[in-house]
């Protein structure tokens, strides 16, 4: 009897090890997962973390880098052509409420050109602004007093860009070249649609046959090829 209860106790001990032992090998083959589930986490979150701020750069940079590179743009189309060192002042196109067409005024809201254009850009840096003849449609340039500098004969015109470059549509065959100051063409007209030039000079010109988008150089040749549906200007981001 007692050998019986002694054996019966000998087994209920080894029985109790053995199940410790289990248990800690249980609990020390769970740390692994948990240690693989937390750096997943973590990595997921750096992830998030990263992709998160990255995005939120993108959305503020961007933006700002734009918004500030238009307002540079016109800061220099305006001033450059009535900077302070010149004696002029600045000068900005407004639509008239009662006449509904384009002048311009300084900075203390008077007109300096009286409202009679049907439409106009801002002054560029070499003092000349496109604007639309009311009587016949067509674009031309004028100077900070009003008068044509180039008459009106243009489809439609963009700015001059620093390069000196303007964008303009023939009359006639209604193609986009690019003229100079004195509004001979430096570029003959033979794209779809042309923009202004940007400061890598670079610009966007639809191909007259695809009407398909590429980059052209000052000289009119493609840098980029015709390859795009659309197209924007090149905007330097730092």
């Amino acid at each position: 009897m007692k050998k019986t209860l002694l054996i019966v106790m000998i087994l209920s001990l080894l029985f109790s090890v053995l199940g410790c032992d289990q248990k800690q090998q249980e609990r020390t083959a769970e740390k692994p997962i948990t240690t693989a589930t937390t750096a997943v986490q973590d990595a997921t979150t750096t992830a998030a973390t990263t992709a998160a701020t990255t995005a939120t750069m993108a959305a503020t940079t961007v933006p700002v880098e734009t918004s500030n590179q238009e307002s540079t743009t016109v800061a220099t189309t305006v001033s450059a052509e009535t900077s302070s060192q010149d004696g002029g002042t600045y000068l900005a196109a407004v639509i008239d409420e009662d006449s509904k067409l384009y002048g311009y005024i300084d900075e203390t809201g008077e007109y300096v050109i009286e409202p009679q254009f049907s439409d106009a850009g801002p002054f560029a840096s070499n003092g000349l602004a496109d604007v639309q003849d009311a009587a016949s449609g067509l674009y031309g340039y004028i100077d900070k007093t009003g008068a044509y500098v180039i008459e009106p004969q243009f489809g439609n015109a963009g700015a001059f860009a620093a390069n000196g470059l303007a964008p303009v549509q023939d009359a006639d065959p209604v193609l986009w070249g690019y003229i100079d100051k004195t509004g001979d063409y430096v570029i003959e007209p033979k794209y779809e649609a042309a923009g202004v030039f940007a400061e890598n000079g670079l610009a966007i010109a639809a191909d007259a046959k695809s009407n398909i988008c590429g980059y052209i150089d000052e000289t009119g040749d493609y840098v980029i090829e015709p390859q795009f549906a659309g197209a924007g200007n090149f905007v330097k981001v730092n």
